[in-house]
This record gives structure tokens, C-alpha cells and sequence, in this order.
């Protein structure tokens, strides 16, 4: 199947189900999220935590990263079989541009300021991981968190941090957010063509370790998503490899299928567009202090319409992808 930003073809039915769960399942969170994130009313642990701390949104922007980050390493070894490394660079170089720009530049339009949202950062993010896919999977690992450390070191000495109240960590955050998708990107090659057991090791165990170490650093560097701690990414990416651990229990070996979810899960970019014109005009309809029996029904309809576009997307065989 064609490789690309559109892909108008049906599905091979080759696709890994659980990466599709997990995509589509932080796609499902993301709208959830945002859609009650301006009301007043909505519950603190449904919004990011302000400063330390962790909420379940903290969990979306990883979590989606993580989608991305598994299927990077394995199209970029395809690529490079099959159009060589000058195409292949820029490839992926125009479409992370794409992604950097249509952020940044809908930050601007929508919001009338300069911002560092999740498009911006998945731009900046898929250029920056892609020097690391020349390597192999191991020293792309050991490098990756050689320059996360560098991050976290400079963010200790005092280093500014950008674009702060958009709780991504701005620019220089991309090494920190980047580790995510060098990680997930590792955990891909070393899955490929393996069974069980590996899924278990790589996920399961990588996962275990990441989570505990986490838990160990937050007693010096507590979870902050704004700041892009270190335990924060460290935590998130554990609990990542987790989720898809389980989907790939359930569905690409135990045949257990999520048709909604992975239908949702296939057309994340449009779907991502799509509940952020929908959330403009909701707050347009309902002021930030609307009580939560007009907000959260409000969100549901939001939900269920994003949804079934993603549904009816799949259907015709139009496949947005990231």
C-alpha cells in the first residue's frame, strides 16, 4: 500500500490492530479532553494538572506520541529499502514541516498569538527523532537519552522554558518529547515478526522499568507536563507501552476487535482538525462558567460526531494518517 500524508486506497488489512487501538484511543481522549478543558466546572483531574502533578490529560499528548513513534522506525526502514535516503529524508522532512506549520500557524490564525501546541510539537518532534532512525535500534536508544538528559540537565540549571502555559515545554522540550518516539520507534524494530514472548519483554518489561524508574525520580524531579520532567516522560511512556501491551494481547492475538476505536484510530490528523472547529464553536455556544448538564452532553454530541466521521472515513477507504 502507498505510503503518504493521504492514503485513498482500502485497507491491506497488514495494519497492526493495536497500534490503530492505541491511536485511536488517544485520538478518543484527546477530544474528550479538550472539549471540557475551558469550563470551569469540569472536575481538576479531567484538565492538566497546573504544575506538578498528573491527571489522565497529562497522558494524551504521550500516549499518542508513543502511536507515532512505533510505526516511525518500521516506514522508515521501508522507506529507505525501497526510495532510497534522499527520498526518504524528504519524505518525512515535508511532512513534519506540514504538521510543524499547520500547528503553529492555526495557533495563530485561531488564537491570535504564537503557540507551541501539539501539531507544532509533533512537527518539531518527527524532524528531530529522524536523525535517529539511521542507527540501530539499541545506540538509537542510548543516544536518544543521552541528549533527554542533556534536557533535563539544562532545565535543572535554569533554563527557560517557552511557551509554558501550553504545558508542552516549547521548543527545547523536542529532545524530551523526542525520547518517546525514538523509544517506541526501538520498541517497533524489536517486535517485528516476533511473537508473544518478545511483545511481553519489550512492552511489558520496558514498560515495568520505565514506570518504576519514574516513580523513583519523582521523589527529586517531581511529574511535570509543563516542564517535561523527566519523570513525567519516563512515567508516560511506561504507561504507553502498557496500553499497548494489553491491546496487542487482546486484539492482534487473542482476535478481540475495537471497530470503532481503530476505524477512529486511522484518520487521527482529519479527526484532530476536525474536534478543534468543532470545540471554537462550542465556546462560542457555551460561556467557560456553563454548568456541567449542558457542558458534558455538549461534549458527548462533539464526540460522537468526530466519531462517526472517523467511522464514515474508513468506510470509503480515505485514510488521513500522520
Amino acid at each position: 500500500m502507498a505510503e503518504g500524508l493521504v492514503l485513498k486506497v482500502k485497507d491491506s488489512g497488514k495494519r497492526i490492530a493495536s497500534l490503530d487501538l492505541l491511536r485511536g484511543s488517544a485520538i478518543l481522549l484527546m477530544i474528550a479532553v479538550n472539549s471540557l478543558a475551558d469550563y470551569s466546572l469540569v472536575p481538576a483531574w479531567f484538565k492538566h494538572a497546573p504544575g506538578n502533578g498528573f491527571t489522565i490529560a497529562d497522558f494524551v499528548a504521550p500516549m499518542f506520541l508513543f502511536s507515532l513513534g512505533f510505526s516511525y522506525g518500521l516506514s522508515f526502514a521501508r522507506r529507505l529499502t525501497s526510495g532510497g535516503t534522499g527520498r526518504t529524508v524528504l519524505h518525512f522532512t515535508v511532512r513534519n514541516i506540514i504538521l510543524f506549520c499547520m500547528g503553529f500557524f492555526g495557533e495563530l490564525l485561531v488564537h491570535r498569538r504564537a503557540g507551541w501546541g501539539v501539531l507544532t510539537m509533533i512537527g518539531s518532534t518527527g524532524i528531530y527523532a529522524m536523525v535517529f532512525m539511521f542507527l540501530k535500534p539499541l545506540p538509537r536508544l542510548l543516544l536518544g537519552f543521552l541528549f533527554f538528559t542533556g534536557y533535563e540537565a539544562a532545565a535543572l540549571l535554569g533554563m527557560p522554558v517557552l511557551f509554558f502555559g501550553d504545558g508542552l515545554g516549547g521548543p527545547a522540550a523536542t529532545a524530551a518529547f523526542g525520547i518517546i518516539v525514538i523509544a517506541a520507534s526501538c520498541a517497533g524494530s524489536w517486535m517485528k515478526g516476533k511473537g508473544l514472548k518478545r511483545a511481553a519483554a519489550v512492552l511489558g518489561g520496558g514498560g515495568g522499568v520505565l514506570i518504576s524508574s519514574a516513580a523513583l525520580l519523582s521523589l527529586v524531579l517531581p511529574v511535570n507536563k509543563h516542564l517535561v520532567s523527566s519523570s513525567y516522560v519516563l512515567l508516560t511512556t511506561g504507561m504507553s507501552a502498557l496500553v499497548m501491551l494489553l491491546f496487542y494481547l487482546t486484539a492482534d492475538c487473542g482476535g478481540i476487535r475495537f471497530p470503532i476505536i481503530g476505524k477512529i484510530g486511522r484518520n487521527a490528523l482529519v479527526l484532530y482538525i476536525l474536534h478543534h472547529l468543532f470545540i471554537l464553536l462550542l465556546n462560542v455556544i457555551l460561556p467557560p462558567a456553563s454548568p456541567l448538564y449542558l457542558v458534558v452532553p455538549a461534549a458527548a454530541v462533539l464526540l460522537l460526531v468526530c466519531g462517526g466521521t472517523g467511522i464514515f472515513l474508513d468506510w470509503k477507504g480515505w485514510h488521513v494518517r500522520l
